[in-house]
C-alpha cells in the first residue's frame, strides 16, 4: 500500500492590525518579516531558513496531501495559496483542489460551474459560497476550472452541523440513509490534545460554569469534529477516486499527484511535517 504523505503549512503573515504579534529572535529576522498584508515569509521549520514558493513546491513534490493554514480573509494567505497551486501544477498537473469553503451537499453546483453549465453568479448563489469568495477563493477555483481540475466540496452540510451543535450527536440518527452515508463512519473521532486546544480557545469567549453551558460546549465541539472529520473523509475519498499514478492523460480525466486544501489556522508561523 502506498504511504500517505501529508504536509501542513501554516503561513507567517504580515504583522499588522488584526494579526497576532510574532517574536523575532534577532534584528536580521525582524528586518525580513512581512511589511504588508500581501506579503508572506516562508520558513523551513527545521532549519529556520527562508524558502521561495518554487523551493517549497519542490519540497512537496512527493507529498500526497497539502494543507495550507490560513487566517480567513488575510490577503497574504490567499495569495500564497494561489502561487503554490500554480507552482505545484507546473511540476505535475495531476491535482485536486479540496475546499472547506463549500459544503458537500453543494458539490453539484460546483461541478456544474466547472463544466460550463452555469455561470459564476449562479454558482455562488447555488453553492452557498462564502461572502469573501470573490476576494479570497475565486483565483483557486478559476485556476482549477481553466485547467480542468476537480474541486471537492469538502465540508459537512451546514444544516446538519447546526443541528448537531444545538441538539447533540444523536441528530445524525434522524438523517435519511443516503444523507448519513455521505458523512464519515466515525464523525466525532478526536484526540485528547485536540479537545484540550478547543477548550482553551472556547474558554476565552464562553464560560462553562453550569451543566447546561457545559452540554452546549460539548455539542459545539462535536459539531466542529463533524466538520473536521467530514473534510478528512472527503479528502481520502478524492485520493481513492484519483489515484496518484504518474499518468499522462487529458486534464479532465487526470490522476491526482496532490490534493490540497486551504483551511483555517489560529497561529502565525510556518510548520511543515509529514505523517507516515
Amino acid at each position: 500500500m502506498k504511504k500517505l504523505f501529508i504536509a501542513v503549512l501554516i503561513l507567517l503573515t504580515g504583522n499588522l492590525a488584526g494579526c497576532a504579534a510574532t517574536n523575532h529572535p534577532n534584528k536580521s529576522s525582524a528586518d525580513t518579516r512581512p511589511q504588508t498584508l500581501y506579503e508572506a515569509r516562508l520558513v523551513n521549520a527545521a532549519s529556520g531558513t527562508g524558502l521561495s514558493v518554487k523551493a517549497l513546491a519542490q519540497k512537496l513534490a512527493h507529498t500526497d496531501v497539502v494543507f495550507i493554514g490560513e487566517l480567513h480573509g488575510h490577503q497574504a494567505s490567499h495569495l500564497l495559496q494561489s502561487k503554490l497551486q500554480a507552482a505545484l501544477y507546473r511540476q505535475d498537473p495531476r491535482q485536486v483542489l479540496s475546499m472547506e469553503q463549500f459544503n458537500l451537499d453543494n458539490q453539484a453546483a460546483v461541478d456544474a460551474y466547472l463544466s460550463g453549465k452555469t455561470g459564476e453568479t449562479e454558482m455562488i448563489e447555488d453553492s452557498g459560497a462564502w461572502d469573501n469568495y470573490r476576494a479570497s477563493y475565486r483565483p483557486l477555483m478559476e485556476f482549477a476550472r481553466q485547467h480542468g481540475l476537480p474541486v471537492i466540496a469538502a465540508n459537512a452540510p451546514a444544516s446538519v452541523v447546526r443541528c448537531v451543535g444545538r441538539t447533540g450527536p444523536d441528530y445524525l440518527n434522524k438523517l435519511q440513509a443516503n444523507d448519513r452515508a455521505q458523512l464519515p463512519d466515525n464523525p466525532f473521532m478526536d484526540t485528547p490534545a485536540y479537545r484540550e486546544k478547543f477548550d482553551v480557545v472556547i474558554a476565552d469567549s464562553h464560560s462553562a460554569a453550569n451543566e447546561t453551558m457545559r452540554e452546549r460546549m460539548n455539542n459545539t465541539y462535536r459539531a466542529q469534529l463533524l466538520r473536521d472529520n467530514t473534510m478528512a473523509n472527503r479528502i481520502l475519498a478524492a485520493r481513492a477516486a484519483h489515484p496518484g499514478a504518474r499518468l499522462s492523460t487529458p486534464p479532465a480525466h487526470s490522476t491526482v499527484k496532490s490534493i490540497w486544501e486551504p483551511l483555517h489556522c489560529s497561529s502565525n508561523g510556518l510548520r511543515a511535517f509529514r505523517l507516515q
